[in-house]
């Protein structure tokens, strides 16, 4: 099956997408402001589910994006430091 996920927001940087329903958290994704480390905002994702995703985080602003792929009957948590650069 294929499909687009249910977002859900939790706070301003911090949200999560349920696959099969908007009830159930399968990945959650915060946005971190990472500048005054090294000029990007970071990315980070929490896969609570072993179904295969993409999930893609665009910046609204200037329009770069990165998407993220996990694959079927895997776990994965991964942190981006280098996900959008601020400048």
């Amino acid at each position: 099956h294929t499909g687009t996920g249910h977002p859900v927001r939790l706070a301003g940087d911090t949200g999560y997408f349920g696959l099969a329903s908007p009830a159930r958290a399968d990945v959650i994704v915060r946005i971190e402001d990472g500048r005054r480390v090294n000029g990007h905002f970071w990315v980070s994702l929490s896969g609570q589910t072993d179904l295969e995703y993409t999930l893609t985080v665009t910046d609204t602003l200037t329009g770069i994006s990165r998407s993220y792929f996990k694959p079927l009957g895997k776990r994965a948590s991964e942190r981006d430091t280098q996900a959008i650069p601020a400048d």
